[in-house]
């Protein structure tokens, strides 16, 4: 819709009201001259992800029916930190859906441990039983 200088232009404006500067100014209007505006998010997330790797992190995202509480989110990363060998920093969400328990991503693995699976685990065994 916009052109690369009139997107240029308004992210210009933009960037010095709230008050960025540097490289990351250059970065963001490199992106939108080459027209690469919509992919920002995605790069902001590689980046992020390349600094924990480097700085042996590792992001554990944690979806509870309920908010954790402080108590409960110390005990689990301490936990995770001490099963997986690296710092883990906690992305916690919360989904009613779950009724209750928890679901724990961690790279390429997942643990549900929620109600909502226990349930649907259970209605399926009564409909192979019946």
């Amino acid at each position: 819709m916009f052109s690369a200088d009139e997107q240029i232009a308004a992210l210009q404006a933009i960037l010095s009201t709230v008050g960025i500067s540097g490289l990351a100014v250059r970065f963001i209007l490199l992106a939108a001259r080459n027209r690469r505006l919509s992919a920002i998010a995605e790069m902001i997330r590689a980046y992020r992800a390349l600094v924990a790797h480097a700085r042996g992190e590792v992001t554990a995202d944690v979806i509870s029916a309920e908010e954790l509480s402080a108590k409960q989110v110390e005990i689990l990363k301490n936990e995770l930190t001490a099963t997986m060998g690296q710092n883990v920093m906690l992305a916690t969400h919360v989904d009613p859906a779950l009724i209750g328990g928890l679901v724990l991503k961690v790279g390429s693995r997942m643990i549900d441990d929620s109600l909502k699976t226990k349930l649907q685990n259970l209605k399926m065994i009564m409909k192979g039983a019946g």
